[in-house]
């Protein structure tokens, strides 16, 4: 969970606080649909296209989900060619990953502005 930077004015610290609360109902949504069984695989793609994955930790769970693996199988070398060769969500993916990098530099930019750096 992202620390909440205080030093902003109101309405930022209130768009800090709505971020966190989406992302944890993001997380709380992608949780139960990972449980399911089966799992609703087309919400899986559409959260993951319009909210993103919100941590690393839902990412371990879903995207296996989403790729169709089983990462415990016991076959471990047929999970990792599964997991090498191109799928049809490696869109999402990269969306995903750029999504988590463009957010990571501007919670490193909020705070080095409100540090007057």
């Amino acid at each position: 969970m992202q620390v909440l930077n205080v030093s902003g004015n109101a309405s930022a610290i209130q768009q800090q606080i709505n971020d966190q609360l989406a992302d944890a109902n993001t997380i709380h949504e992608l949780k139960t649909l990972v449980k399911q069984d089966p799992v609703d695989i087309e919400k899986l793609r559409s959260i993951a296209r319009e909210q993103g994955l919100a941590s690393n930790k839902v990412r371990k769970k879903v995207w296996p989900k989403l790729l169709g693996v089983n990462p415990h199988a016991s076959n471990a070398a047929k999970y990792r060619a599964q997991a090498v060769k191109g799928h049809n969500d490696s869109s999402t993916v990269t969306v995903d990953v750029e999504r988590s990098a463009w957010l990571a530099g501007r919670v490193e930019n909020e705070g080095s502005a409100s540090q007057g750096i």
